[in-house]
């Protein structure tokens, strides 16, 4: 869970990207009761991980989004590149190796 702090930050950050400046004055007066889930949510769309993918307006006003994302990275970090090249190696090439570093 975040801290106060840390949500403080994060609303001002929203805020602050969304060009409503004047209007972080008013949020910090007022008492946020923001959920777990919809900090995550906010999060996931300002770090680009959602897209949204469908807005519906009902007839009696309701909004529904319907977010669409991934957790997974779609690139490998050097370690998980260098890792997926060692597996391909035999066993006994890697060992010489890793034995020959160590004199």
């Amino acid at each position: 869970m975040l801290t106060r702090d840390q949500l403080d930050e994060l609303i001002a950050n929203a805020v602050k990207q969304l060009g409503n400046d004047q209007e972080l004055n008013s949020i910090e007066e007022k008492q946020l009761n923001i959920k777990p889930s919809q900090v995550l949510a906010l999060s996931g769309l300002l770090a680009g991980v959602f897209d949204v993918t469908s807005i519906v307006i009902r007839r009696n006003q309701q909004v529904e989004l319907v977010l669409a994302g991934s957790l997974k990275r779609n690139e490998k970090t050097d370690l998980e590149r260098l890792m997926s090249e060692i597996g391909k190696m035999p066993f006994d090439e890697v060992l010489k190796a890793m034995l020959s570093d160590m004199k």
